[in-house]
């Protein structure tokens, strides 16, 4: 069983910005394709986005707002999905460093 190596920041940004649901399940679809298969991209048509529940009358739409926040980008040409960096995203996210040190200091 394998599995996703995701950066901190990309997940705690997911967390706590306030991204709608099918944002989320398309940058988690793009992750999955591209750092869950060793790439740095994923190569998607708008038909593929409804394996994670996006019609494709949404998935051109969700694409531009996601590309706008500077989280993703998109060569259509060659129709490949790649996530940026976390530090360029453009989305207001919630501290989470507070919650992380008193779940590493825990011990049962």
């Amino acid at each position: 069983m394998g599995f996703t190596k995701v950066d901190n920041r990309i997940l705690e940004k997911l967390i706590t910005s306030d991204l709608a649901k099918r944002q989320i399940r398309i940058i988690l679809l793009i992750l999955r394709l591209s750092s869950g298969c060793q790439k740095n991209y994923a190569l998607l048509e708008r038909k593929d986005f409804k394996v994670a529940g996006i019609d494709r009358r949404h998935v051109k739409r969700e694409i531009e707002k996601i590309c706008s926040l500077k989280i993703l980008n998109f060569d259509s040409e060659r129709k490949i999905y790649w996530i940026n960096d976390a530090n360029e995203w453009n989305v207001e996210a919630k501290d989470m460093s507070k919650v992380v040190r008193k779940d590493l200091n825990f011990s049962h």
